[in-house]
């Protein structure tokens, strides 16, 4: 979907359709997308997420192969929803301690 704010939003989706939504702003009423709203709404989970994967990244230097830059993120990533489901399922861990635990688990897994 294409959309006209201050500036051209180009969004994708698989579960929105071009629904519109009555928001008040300010003193009158204006539509906007239901896809921009959702988004909107939940865009703070990610600058999170960006923000605490910075800390704890696995490749911080530029390197040739960016398939191996991918891999990475992707599994920053996967660990990062880890934790989240952690901490709501009631973890007391800091990302840290959870990522130090993690690692040992593997470790002891996988050692031979």
């Amino acid at each position: 979907m294409k959309w006209m704010d201050k500036k051209k939003v180009s969004l994708l989706s698989t579960i929105h359709s071009t629904e519109m939504e009555q928001i008040q702003v300010r003193s009158e009423m204006k539509e906007k997308p239901k896809i921009v709203m959702d988004y909107n709404n939940t865009m703070g989970g990610v600058d999170r997420m960006d923000q605490n994967l910075k800390s704890f990244e696995i490749i911080k230097k530029r390197g040739k192969k960016c398939y191996r830059k991918i891999f990475f993120h992707i599994f920053d990533i996967a660990v990062w929803n880890s934790y989240v489901v952690y901490r709501k399922n009631g973890g007391k861990n800091t990302q840290l301690e959870f990522r130090l635990v993690l690692i040992d688990r593997v470790i002891e897994k996988y050692h031979s």
